[in-house]
């Protein structure tokens, strides 16, 4: 039946992990957005409060840059969505503040020092992020900055018109018909 449900598009539904429904646009037309259904947002960042509990001896290099490939994968899979910066800066904020508990408890020390060491502004119109230097499991030296989900632009739709359909057969089929059975078998069996 979940499969099945059939609903008016004006109610919204979830389809392909994206909520659709019909608005009233700014200039009082109707039209379709899409958004990021509750659900969604509550499991990926419960996937990142799991990430950030416990598993202290992984490198923060390592542990930042594995959740920058979370919240990249999932910025891209809602590049096209409409209205996401609720959802972002709530997810944006809980991973920032559970990633300052984890490496307080890391370098057991308190969060406000750590914050005064490597909470920084990235580039000069960015939010500040934690921008993080040390070594790696393998031991190489190298800097990671937290990917902040609301930094992320959102791409417009565009509908791409291929040029041909390649389903549709394009060469020309030799087909003998006739009116007459006997003709089309003695022409088909040759």
């Amino acid at each position: 039946m979940e499969k099945t449900y059939i609903t008016h598009v004006n109610d919204g539904f979830v389809f392909l992990g994206h909520r659709i429904i019909r608005k009233r646009g700014p200039k009082g037309n109707m039209r379709v957005v899409s958004g990021i259904p509750k659900e969604k947002a509550k499991a990926f960042a419960h996937s990142l409060s799991k990430e950030l509990s416990g598993d202290y001896s992984t490198s923060k290099i390592d542990k930042v840059e594995k959740l920058n490939q979370k919240l990249k994968g999932w910025a891209q899979f809602y590049r096209h969505t409409d209205f996401t910066a609720i959802v972002y800066s709530k997810i944006d904020r809980i991973v920032f503040w559970k990633l300052a508990h984890w490496l307080a408890s890391k370098y057991r020390c308190s969060v406000k020092s750590l914050m005064m060491k490597w909470c920084k502004r990235p580039e000069a119109s960015k939010a500040k992020t934690w921008v993080l230097f040390g070594k790696t499991d393998r031991g190489y030296l190298n800097g990671a900055i937290l990917f902040r989900l609301i930094s992320s632009p959102k791409m417009r739709f565009r509908w791409r018109l291929p040029e041909i359909n390649p389903y549709l057969r394009i060469e020309s089929r030799n087909t003998v018909t006739s009116r007459y059975n006997d003709v089309a078998m003695a022409v088909g069996h040759h």
